[in-house]
């Protein structure tokens, strides 16, 4: 109990400064003529002096070639179709500076588009979302906390919740009663090409090299692509520099369970089943909040009406707002501006 109130203090909300930005922005680009992806690369070190990462959009066939037969062969003749190694569409990512600062990205642009010009306006089709946690005192312990205070807390809609153990270069996933979160490995949620998804650390890494202590802190992240983008309206690097980050603060929801005991309200039987139904299905915040999925939602006094009809709570009726992490997320998503 002692420990756990330690860490608790350690995570304190008043010690942190709360960030957020953008970790990388992806875009498609369409060339009005064809090209190698590596030239884009090279074109864009150029201007940027970074190797940023691109890739072509899609395979494009350059050309189709028919294999004969041999004789006394019973094989029959087939096509094969030959990949083009080079293409039009382009998906590239920037980060840090170039994410974060709309006027330096387009002007990059405009020096790519002078070399290859455009067929169409660069189309947004993936952004990634941070909010830092940095300890004041540069505390790692501190951030260490606050890092396992985000992953226990966090409440999200995604499926196959899991960490990476870098050691066994495995994943493992917590959807197994039993299975507890550790505070040293990533927290994701979600997959990389769902339309959204979720990832919470503690960020001591950068490009593969390890960050000085006044550098670390606990991150968590929210993933947009596909039709996440445009429920948001983010198509063109205009609606970025339009856009209102603070909408995107009800996908970093944190929740926390309630007591028993304030739930019962002195009702013994209501308490002893709280706690029944809570060892039966190993749902805890150790293990992430997604273990509350199945209960708490059924009871009557939590059904909603939709319609007229009986809808199951978005929420387990067990959870609770954590008020200090979503009104500084809410706050930090507020003054973001690209």
């Amino acid at each position: 109990m002692k420990s756990r109130e330690c860490k608790a203090a350690e995570a304190d909300r008043k010690f942190f400064k709360v960030s957020a930005g953008i970790d990388w922005l992806d875009l498609k680009i369409s060339l009005s003529r064809l090209t190698q992806h590596r030239y884009v690369q090279e074109e864009l070190l150029k201007i940027t002096g970074l190797k940023l990462w691109v890739e072509p959009c899609g395979i494009r066939i350059s050309k189709l070639s028919s294999c004969e037969p041999r004789p006394g062969n019973n094989v029959k003749t087939w096509v094969k179709p030959m990949i083009s190694s080079t293409n039009d569409v382009f998906r590239i990512r920037f980060r840090d500076l170039l994410a974060n600062h709309g006027g330096k990205l387009e002007a990059v642009l405009e020096q790519l588009q002078k070399r290859f010009p455009f067929a169409y306006d660069p189309q947004i089709v993936g952004v990634e979302v941070f909010c830092d946690f940095r300890h004041k005192a540069r505390s790692i312990t501190a951030t260490s906390a606050m890092t396992y205070r985000l992953q226990s807390a966090l409440f999200s809609t995604g499926s196959k919740v899991r960490q990476f153990n870098p050691v066994a270069r495995r994943n493992v996933f917590l959807d197994v009663p039993g299975a507890r979160i550790n505070p040293e490995w990533n927290l994701r949620t979600g997959n990389k090409w769902d339309k959204i998804s979720w990832q919470v650390y503690h960020k001591c890494t950068d490009d593969g090299q390890k960050l000085p202590v006044k550098k670390q802190r606990a991150r968590v992240e929210v993933t947009l692509k596909g039709a996440a983008l445009t429920h948001y309206s983010l198509h063109r690097l205009n609606d970025m520099q339009r856009f209102r980050f603070e909408t995107l603060a009800h996908l970093f929801k944190f929740r926390k369970p309630l007591e028993p005991e304030m739930m019962a309200d002195g009702d013994l039987f209501r308490l002893t089943a709280i706690n029944a139904v809570r060892k039966v299905n190993d749902a805890t915040a150790e293990r992430g909040l997604h273990s509350f999925n199945n209960i708490g939602r059924r009871d009557k006094r939590s059904w909603m009406m939709v319609n007229g009809d009986k809808r199951l709570r978005k929420e387990s009726s067990h959870l609770a707002v954590v008020s200090d992490l979503q009104n500084a997320v809410k706050g930090a998503l507020r003054r973001l501006h690209v």
